[in-house]
């Protein structure tokens, strides 16, 4: 269990900010496919070792899969201090967006 383990470092990519957190849903025409989007501030400090006050952000992307289990794809840095996390799920999919209440 995780409770156990030291940390030895920690890095916020970011936080959810309800007041400045925007979701959005972006749907494919003719497509089960379908991406859920939304953005975390506030993170780390991007240069721990400089008076650069930015901190780090990040966008969280959930895909549409309904032919696969949910699971984090990819966490890229596509800038300095920006990270694109890229999830899997079915959870997010129109089907069951419109036949089930979601809470994100």
């Amino acid at each position: 269990s995780h409770e156990n383990r030291e940390i030895i470092s920690e890095n916020i990519l970011g936080i959810y900010d309800p007041n400045k957190s925007k979701v959005s849903l972006t749907l494919f025409q003719k497509s089960e496919h379908s991406i859920l989007s939304t953005k975390f501030f506030e993170g780390s400090k991007c240069n721990k070792n400089e008076k650069d006050n930015n901190k780090q952000e990040a966008v969280i992307e959930f895909h549409c899969t309904p032919e696969f289990p949910s699971k984090i794809v990819s966490v890229e840095q596509t800038s300095a201090c920006q990270y694109l996390i890229k999830i899997t799920s079915d959870s997010i999919c129109i089907s069951k967006l419109n036949n089930t209440e979601k809470n994100f």
